[in-house]
């Protein structure tokens, strides 16, 4: 079986390159293929089409044609049994058809690991091609049925996953590495003003060194001078990110309010690297790990500076759970590889 990852952003770190080298694990696939929807582009182009959606709030015209131009030759030359689609807002309807109707077997499938209900992270593009698809995997059960409005009921639940080759418990480490990424708690993620408050009232009422590591933290790093609280603005390749997650006592998994997240990708990476995890309760999150023995989930602020006090003065009870934890993602299988395979199952039948 031939693969096709249409993927996005980073190539080290995105979820979506984190399929791709899972589908290279499988013993099923002959080849995969991994494009960047960028990649058929031009800079100039990208940054005209960046500046026509900022004000119309869709991608431009004739870009979008392009792209699905560019694309169909790109298929044609690589010929692919299964194209993994991850957030492609510029896929037209028309162009799925075309592509089912010279390739009748290939399957055309969607994983957007974003919030539908927020129109910053849809196109008409894509809310119009959705019917299309012959399945969308779908992290977010809260977005299953509005799939499903868009007239496509061919949805899998198919939540994130931690990629074991990037999160994992990053041990050996110099005495200046140590001194760069230990902390008493951390947290790993793009700035958000919600976000930014929980980790300030968390400093300001516990000597505990927190280190935040992530995206936009300039303005805020620059505001707060708080003694214990430390920024590390920028993105965090994974190998970083294991050794500030795993070399932590604590790491805090925030959701992000306007994804109506329960859960997020964070929800395994950070018991994959072993360390405790300090969880927003949601029913979701708890149905992968129990609270107490694999996480530690709280409901609101006051209850997270009181359990991150206790879990960092009992240093063997916090271990055993950072312990618990890593062994439900390793051993419950909740990794890329497991997913990649679910993926390969579905699709395998009608390919052969």
């Amino acid at each position: 079986m031939k693969v096709l990852v249409l993927g996005g952003g980073y190539e080290q770190g995105g979820n979506d390159y984190s399929f791709f080298r899972a589908f290279q694990e499988l013993e099923s696939i002959e080849n995969v293929t991994f494009l960047r929807h960028k990649s058929l582009f031009t800079k100039d182009t990208f940054f005209i089409n960046r500046v026509f959606k900022k004000i119309t709030g869709n991608s431009f015209p004739l870009f979008v044609n392009q792209y699905n131009k560019l694309l169909i030759n790109k298929i044609e030359e690589l010929k692919p049994d299964l194209i993994f689609a991850y957030k492609a807002l510029w896929l037209k309807g028309e162009t799925i058809l075309k592509l089912k109707s010279q390739y009748p077997k290939i399957k055309v499938t969607h994983f957007h690991p974003d919030n539908l209900f927020n129109n910053i992270n849809v196109e008409s593009y894509f809310l119009e091609a959705i019917r299309f698809y012959d399945v969308h995997f779908v992290p977010k059960k809260n977005n299953l049925e509005l799939y499903h409005q868009y007239g496509n009921k061919s949805t899998i639940y198919l939540p994130y996953a931690a990629d074991l080759g990037w999160h994992y418990p990053a041990k050996t480490l110099s005495n200046e590495e140590l001194n760069k990424y230990s902390s008493d708690i951390s947290f790993v993620g793009t700035f958000e003003t919600d976000r930014a408050e929980l980790i300030k009232k968390i400093a300001e009422n516990l000597s505990a060194n927190i280190k935040v590591w992530g995206s936009n933290w300039d303005k805020f790093a620059n505001e707060t001078n708080l003694p214990n609280l430390h920024f590390n603005t920028g993105h965090l390749f994974p190998e970083e990110m294991s050794k500030a997650i795993h070399h932590s006592k604590i790491s805090l998994a925030f959701l992000r309010k306007s994804n109506k997240d329960d859960i997020t990708a964070r929800t395994f990476e950070i018991p994959a690297c072993n360390t405790l995890m300090m969880h927003e309760k949601t029913d979701e999150a708890m149905i992968f790990f129990e609270d107490r023995e694999d996480a530690v989930f709280f409901s609101t602020i006051h209850e997270c500076i009181e359990l991150c006090k206790f879990y960092l003065e009992n240093d063997t009870i916090r271990n055993n759970i950072a312990n618990n934890g890593y062994r439900r993602v390793v051993e419950d299988s909740n990794t890329y590889k497991t997913r990649a395979q679910k993926i390969i199952d579905f699709c395998m039948n009608d390919i052969l």
